[in-house]
């Protein structure tokens, strides 16, 4: 396979590949912004019912402090993209994890403080919303201390409902309820997640791979190329490569030994190219390179693959016509152009490399440097 540069992401995708998905979360983020201030809403009732804070000033002050704290949390929810924490619920997901802990310890003190524990064990079906939050933009772990959480928030109403000469069967039953319309969601909700990104994975990954060589195709070269030289701190190489007179190989030995032949040469690049290269296949017979570590990839390009080539059923080997192009670290078009246009004058470079190759007489890598 072409390299791919990061490590998979469960189902095997790269998160680099991921990236690609504009998530369009304008929606979701107000919508959750809204369920904020209708926790906030939920609250503001308990205050004035006499099931809820009743007359207690400190249970009043408390709730309506929690209450006050949804605004600006609405607020900083609308404003924050989502779809970093959809796909990685590692640093880029900070933020979700400090808003599920805010979101879980507001409900709590809200229920915590009503006077009557049973409508209480009816609010912590709320749970269950932060829940659906929780499956989709947290990690496993963060999710089972929100369940603990959650448990531990519920059982304690149910204590407070035994200690008040309850009927034991019956806060049982009540308990069990709440404990599996705060908390079944949230499982639920994760398998579903986690199914529909493998598949979205399993999809994205297949549109950037080649399906006859398993390198990488164009669509997924220009992106892997642009994020490379985002992030490469060192020169870079290009390669353009064709497979010479591959017409002619099709035409003496049919299509299927044509196919094979790019598998053969697909693999040749890959596995003689460095961890630090990029490699697809464009279409048809040719085959392009990118290169983070140019002076290794360049004396493979240049030497080695020429030495041990591909080789056709009647033993004779199979040639490659290579064009290289050099970009120095402190070439000024790295910070005066595009990426964009950086890349395009890379290959056009290399393309014309190959061209003097083939003028050449093939067999042969031609470097031009500027």
């Amino acid at each position: 396979m072409g390299r791919m540069e990061e490590m998979p992401l469960g189902g095997g995708t790269p998160r680099h590949l991921l990236r690609r998905i504009e998530l369009r979360d304008q929606l979701w983020r107000y919508a959750i912004a809204a369920l904020t201030l209708g926790f906030g809403a939920f609250g503001a009732v308990t205050i004035v019912i006499p099931d809820g804070a009743g007359d207690s000033r400190w249970r009043q002050i408390t709730i309506g402090l929690i209450c006050l704290s949804v605004v600006p949390a609405s607020a900083i929810v609308a404003r924050t993209p989502l779809a970093g924490a959809l796909w990685s619920k590692g640093s880029r997901g900070k933020g979700s994890v400090v808003f599920v802990a805010y979101a879980d310890v507001g409900l709590a003190g809200v229920v915590l403080c009503m006077q009557n524990a049973q409508a209480a064990l009816i609010g912590t079906g709320l749970f269950s919303v932060i829940g659906a939050y929780v499956a989709h933009f947290v990690g496993g772990r963060v999710m089972a201390l929100h369940i603990a959480f959650s448990t531990a928030v519920i059982l304690v109403l149910g204590g407070t409902l035994l200690a008040s000469g309850f009927y034991p069967l019956t806060v049982g039953l009540e308990v069990v309820v709440a404990l599996v319309v705060a908390n079944a969601v949230v499982a639920l909700l994760r398998r579903y997640a986690i199914e529909m990104q493998r598949l979205i994975s399993k999809q994205l990954l297949e549109s950037s791979l080649d399906p006859l060589t398993n390198v990488l195709n164009r669509r997924g070269f220009a992106f892997s190329s642009d994020r490379l030289l985002h992030r490469a701190t060192g020169d870079l190489l290009v390669a353009a490569i064709d497979v010479d007179q591959f017409k002619t190989i099709n035409d003496r030995f049919g299509h299927t030994v044509g196919d094979g032949v790019l598998r053969n040469v697909a693999r040749l690049i890959a596995t003689g190219t460095t961890p630090n290269a990029v490699v697809a296949r464009l279409g048809g017979d040719e085959f392009a390179v990118i290169s983070a570590d140019p002076d290794r990839d360049a004396i493979f390009l240049t030497e080695t693959i020429h030495r041990d080539p591909v080789r056709l059923p009647d033993g004779s080997a199979v040639s490659l016509s290579i064009g290289l192009a050099h970009l120095d670290h402190d070439a000024t078009g790295r910070t005066a152009h595009t990426t964009a246009d950086v890349l395009d004058a890379l290959n056009d470079r290399a393309d014309r490399a190959l061209k003097a190759s083939k003028t050449a007489g093939r067999n042969r890598t031609t470097t031009i440097d500027h």
